[in-house]
């Protein structure tokens, strides 16, 4: 077993469990070096050491979200003022297209740090959050610069096909169906950037969701029984561990759990190579669903029959319309308002 090596590759660890071609291949795979220099082996564990954040005896605590406001709020005043001034603007956040405001960002990192059994809130923590979100912003300032346009995101999210949902339980439910995915449309006609930009605007529906917020979110992932090369070669492995390093290492979400459903044995595999990485919470939260139950009942139970959106494989969902498509309605009526209004100034 390995025992927490950040860099070695894990291949020899599982000589047991696959053929000489496939050790081979897994090597390759968690070698090759991505934005940064670092492996994507050494990339990946990162990634899940930074998943829960972390608590250090000096953090400031605060009884009561507002409290907490006020200090994230100055935490923020003091770091504009000293270095890295250019990386403190979060001017890439794109609030405009949420009617949100920065306070209302930074009230998703405050409620990330909640200790829901005290209900208390680490600021200290949550700055650390903002801080990885601000110079994960910053190194990728080339892919965000660019003005978001409704367009641009639709055409992405038609390949990915991802959904959300709220379940009957509050939460956010982020659904994946890899089965789905316009594989041609993800390789070769939209590039890597559109791709990473959608996530990233993705996500911020989600953190800046009340319900996200309050009770964190789930996420429910359809491997489409693919095998292993397969999958991993699916994306670009820089897309892919950068969209890992948002979701899972930077943005302020509480994942509650991870179902996993029409997998092959190698998911069991890998699974075991990482959870020496990985807190005891994060172990907990992950569910692979044994191949010989039904994911409709085992999904059905945690999130509510009803709150399940139709057309992902398996588990005869009847919610017809997900958050992504409201937003995504809600905002091409209010650009058809805007440019009426701007038709109405001209006249």
């Amino acid at each position: 077993m390995l025992k927490g090596d950040k860099e070695a590759s894990p291949a020899a660890e599982i000589l047991d469990e696959v053929d000489d071609d496939m050790k081979f291949q897994l090597k390759d795979f968690f070698d090759e070096k991505v934005r940064g220099g670092k492996s994507v082996w050494g990339m990946t564990i990162e990634t899940l050491g930074m998943a829960e954040g972390g608590q250090k005896s000096k953090d400031i605590i605060t009884p009561t979200l507002e409290k907490g406001m006020k200090v994230m709020q100055t935490m923020l005043k003091v770091a504009r003022s000293g270095e890295n001034k250019d990386m403190w603007k979060l001017d890439l956040v794109p609030i405009d297209h949420f009617n949100a405001t920065l306070n209302d960002v930074l009230r998703a990192f405050v409620m990330w740090s909640r200790k829901e059994e005290e209900t208390t809130y680490n600021i200290s923590k949550a700055f650390r959050r903002l801080q990885s979100y601000a110079a994960w912003m910053k190194e990728h300032r080339d892919d965000l610069k660019e003005p978001f346009t409704m367009k641009g995101v639709r055409r992405a999210a038609e390949a990915w096909k991802m959904q959300l949902t709220h379940d009957s339980k509050g939460r956010v439910v982020w659904w994946v169906d890899i089965a789905a995915w316009d594989l041609a449309g993800i390789k070769k006609d939209i590039p890597p950037r559109e791709s990473l930009r959608y996530v990233f605007y993705m996500c911020h529906i989600v953190i800046l969701d009340p319900k996200a917020q309050e009770n964190g979110i789930i996420i429910v992932q359809s491997l489409g029984e693919k095998g292993m090369i397969e999958s991993f070669t699916m994306v670009p492995m820089d897309l892919g561990t950068q969209m890992d390093r948002l979701t899972i290492g930077v943005l302020p979400i509480r994942t509650k759990m991870v179902y996993t459903y029409n997998h092959l044995r190698w998911v069991s595999i890998l699974l075991t190579l990482f959870k020496p990485f990985m807190s005891a919470k994060m172990r907990q939260r992950i569910v692979v669903i044994p191949r010989k139950e039904d994911p409709a009942a085992v999904i059905g139970k945690e999130v509510g029959a009803n709150c399940i959106p139709v057309g992902l494989v398996d588990l005869k969902g009847n919610l017809k319309k997900d958050l992504l498509e409201e937003f995504f309605e809600k905002r091409g009526l209010d650009e058809e308002l805007d440019k009426e209004e701007e038709e109405g100034l001209e006249c």
